[in-house]
């Protein structure tokens, strides 16, 4: 169980280091 929870960890944490990029992008096109 506790090993679903890590991947689950893992994904939340790669979606929010995409969501940051996609906001430093935004963030330098302005």
């Amino acid at each position: 169980a506790e090993h679903e929870i890590q991947k689950e960890l893992m994904k939340n944490l790669r979606q929010d280091h995409n969501n940051m990029k996609v906001k430093v992008k935004q963030n330098a096109g302005v």
